[in-house]
């Protein structure tokens, strides 16, 4: 009789620092055997050898194989955790069928960069994100590096409860300090040249010039409320750019108000406001839409007529006099005072639409001259104090360091 070829399903992952990845899986074709060299479909070049097989009872009962239709795990002493993710198909040495079907990759749809709180703690932030990823395959990791906060990790999350979680796992489990980022999502990109680009860092957006539109993700929003707050919360869907679709009377005094709505108003501030509103009694659940055109544009920060690139951020048009405003007034309480003048310019493009103004620190250069003196001589003085300070503006550069942007990041909250 002829043997069956091996075809598993990976579900979970477990790090464990003494076996490595320990892999739970469920076996519809042939048998998982201690010592058997298998791979993965995602990466059929690499070669594992089973060490040890179980089940969970719940204890866990240490077995010599698995076969069809059980579901247990398996330890192949891999230490690399990016080499195994969930949902993947294991198959035997000699097998080239196709991975199993109807398991979907999880895709990230809010993103945030977390940092460690001092950069010399970055090698243990990194392993205990990664053990993290591989407990949780819905959790994207992107190597970055800040001139401000130095290196880091563009995270991608399922969701803001998803990216809360992480946040507390990180801080609680691994004790690891961390400074994050206000979340943003992914926008898609459409060239002039008909190319076009999904990204979710503002710095990849390149000049107006060469774009002919962006698209930002839109969510299917069903909210239940009580009566009494169905117009504060039709209000709030609509200062969001919602777009109404139905309301539909359920029971009692309940109502189901459904919206489509800009994924990036969602995940500012809509669940705080709408629990506000409501006073903890309505709940929302949302599906994603997909990609749709609208008036996206790229706000940059300039300190002293220097760009900050950690600072540039995307927003629709309508709303950006509004946050542009916001962020100037925060700078210019988180900044240190300059012996010169600082300008704080909100840009778009080459179009300044908001500006702060933080003042030069205040010297009396009169205060050595005795007796009072003249009025000339005063003058001459001030008129030199102020040749300085223009120099100085002209030429100093402002010092913004990971200080003042953990201080900025504190204060958006």
């Amino acid at each position: 009789m002829r043997k069956e070829n091996l075809k598993a399903l990976i579900f979970d992952l477990l790090y464990n620092r003494y076996y490595g990845v320990i892999i739970y899986t469920r076996i519809f074709e042939g048998e998982l055997v201690k010592g058997q060299k298998i791979k993965f479909c995602a990466d059929l070049q690499k070669i594992h050898q089973v060490e040890r097989v179980g089940v969970k009872t719940p204890q866990e009962i240490l077995k010599d194989k698995l076969v069809a239709g059980e579901i247990g795990w398996f330890t192949a002493n891999i230490r690399d955790m990016r080499g195994v993710k969930v949902g993947d198909t294991i198959l035997d040495l000699n097998n080239n069928s196709l991975p199993l079907e109807g398991y979907q990759e999880a895709k990230s749809n809010v993103y945030s960069n977390l940092y460690p709180s001092e950069s010399s703690q970055f090698k243990e932030f990194k392993k205990s994100l990664e053990e993290l990823q591989v407990q949780d395959s819905s959790l994207s990791l992107e190597p970055i590096d800040s001139q401000l906060l130095g290196p880091g990790f563009r995270c991608g999350f399922l969701g803001l409860l998803h990216r809360e979680i992480i946040c507390e796992r990180l801080q609680k489990e691994y004790n690891c300090e961390i400074i994050t980022t206000p979340p943003s999502i992914t926008y898609r990109v459409n060239f002039a040249n008909g190319e076009i680009l999904e990204t979710n860092s503002p710095q990849k957006i390149p000049t107006k010039d060469k774009i002919k539109n962006i698209e930002e993700l839109v969510i299917n929003l069903e909210i239940t409320t009580p009566q009494e707050h169905l117009g504060d919360i039709s209000q709030l869907c609509q200062n969001k750019r919602g777009i109404f679709q139905s309301q539909e009377w359920k029971t009692g005094s309940l109502y189901q108000l459904n919206y489509h709505l800009p994924f990036a108003e969602f995940i500012l501030d809509f669940h705080d406001k709408i629990k506000s509103i409501s006073h903890g009694y309505a709940s929302f659940n949302y599906q994603i839409i997909g990609f749709q055109p609208s008036d996206i544009v790229k706000i940059d920060i300039l300190l002293n007529n220097q760009l900050i690139p950690d600072l540039s951020f995307l927003v629709h048009r309508t709303f950006a006099y509004e946050r542009a405003k916001v962020i100037c007034e925060n700078l210019k309480k988180t900044l240190n005072q300059q012996t010169f003048t600082v300008p704080i310019q909100v840009c778009i493009g080459n179009q300044v639409i908001a500006r702060e103004t933080l003042p030069a620190l205040k010297k009396n250069v009169i205060s050595r001259i005795h007796g009072g003196g003249s009025l000339d001589r005063k003058m001459k003085l001030w008129a030199k104090q102020k040749r300085g300070k223009a120099r100085m503006r002209e030429t100093g550069k402002v010092s913004f360091g990971s200080g003042n942007l953990r201080e900025l990041l504190k204060n958006s909250k």
